[in-house]
């Protein structure tokens, strides 16, 4: 997934912030979420949408793409590691977890494999709303239209 380098912990932390909206969109979708990151390197990548890193930046584009899919604003603060509660269980420590309700799901990787463009399209496939009667209607309308056009400059 990630280009050859010696270390994956800032590429690996963002993907595990990125995903957490991949493998459960409907909890997240339409709300205010603060996404607490102990990864200062991820949490500037993610919050500010680009990096000089390519794997990065791809997956900043896709955080972006599945957030305005998923019509979920998230704000990102930073947070100790020692005070990340998400970093229990890579500590093993499952307990507190388990107190607070936490439940296990399987996680879903994004498919960051495609092209840029056809990755962030699948965000969108997978993760927005369906649309309604009238606005496929409208998009129906849209597309006719463009085809007009180009049948016109085809004369």
């Amino acid at each position: 997934m990630f280009r050859l380098r010696k270390q994956y912990i800032t590429q690996l932390e963002a993907l595990a912030a990125l995903l957490v909206y991949t493998s459960r969109p409907a909890q997240f979708r339409g709300r205010d979420i603060i996404h607490f990151i102990d990864n200062a390197g991820a949490l500037a990548i993610l919050a500010k949408g680009s990096s000089k890193d390519g794997d990065c930046s791809r997956m900043a584009h896709f955080f972006h793409a599945i957030s305005a899919a998923l019509q979920a604003n998230v704000w990102f603060e930073y947070v100790p590691s020692a005070a990340n509660i998400a970093d229990l269980p890579s500590r093993g420590e499952f307990q507190k977890l388990r107190e607070l309700g936490s439940v296990w799901f399987a996680s879903v990787l994004p498919d960051l494999g495609l092209s840029w463009s056809a990755s962030f399209a699948s965000a969108f496939t997978m993760y927005a709303p369906r649309s309604g009667k009238a606005s496929l209607r409208y998009q129906r309308e849209i597309r006719q239209a463009i085809e007009r056009l180009s049948a016109l400059r085809r004369i």
